[in-house]
């Protein structure tokens, strides 16, 4: 869901994104040229995310990783990692961790961004 609000916000600030949730969502290395991925998780562990990273960044992507931790296996294959250390939560099997970091985190680039290309 964070993703899907990231590319959102990113796109109303004139940067056309997307989000991916869909494991078998099909990469085209056309569109990789030139591209930014950014990687959203808590845990940086994720295997279909780690999966998907691996196939992005070999097509060419330049992969921006979110993450609760700069030691996750995403943190280290991306280009850049932001880790943003809260204490993580859990209620029963659920991850309850705050996400309001990662959304000061994209919102803050997604703005960045926007000031650069005017």
């Amino acid at each position: 869901m964070l993703a899907e609000y990231g590319a959102r916000y990113f796109s109303s600030l004139g940067k056309f994104s997307m989000y991916i949730k869909d494991p078998h969502f099909p990469i085209h290395s056309k569109l990789m040229f030139n591209s930014v991925t950014i990687a959203l998780s808590v845990s940086g562990e994720n295997n279909f995310t780690v999966t998907h990273l691996h196939q992005l960044k070999q097509e060419g992507s330049k992969i921006i990783s979110i993450t609760n931790t700069k030691l996750s296996t995403i943190a280290k294959i991306s280009d850049i990692n932001i880790p943003y250390y809260v204490t993580e939560e859990f209620f029963e099997e659920a991850n309850i961790t705050t996400q309001v970091p990662v959304v000061y985190i994209l919102e803050s680039m997604a703005r960045e961004i926007y000031k650069l290309n005017q």
